[in-house]
């Protein structure tokens, strides 16, 4: 019998799914503002078991990844000078 190979994850050797770190940090951080230890307990309540510190290093490696196109979008606005009213 054989397998597929799992695609590839954004953090290696991580469990986290990008779906699952995009909830985690976009959706539940950022735009409902739970911060990770609410976050923790929601999960636990439904039966997930992530610890705080895993949750925090998924917010740090999310960082790292996306932080090319921040860079790109900070270099994009110091483009345009900035007109006074």
């Amino acid at each position: 019998m054989l397998t597929a190979p799992l695609p590839p994850q954004p953090i290696p050797k991580g469990n986290a799914s990008p779906g699952l770190l995009a909830h985690v940090a976009a959706t539940a951080k950022y735009q409902d503002g739970l911060p990770l230890h609410r976050q923790e307990a929601i999960l636990n309540r439904s039966g997930v078991e992530i610890p705080r510190n895993t949750l925090a290093n998924w917010m740090i490696k999310s960082g790292e990844l996306i932080q090319s196109l921040i860079n790109l979008l900070e270099d994009t606005l110091l483009v345009y000078s900035v007109m006074p009213r």
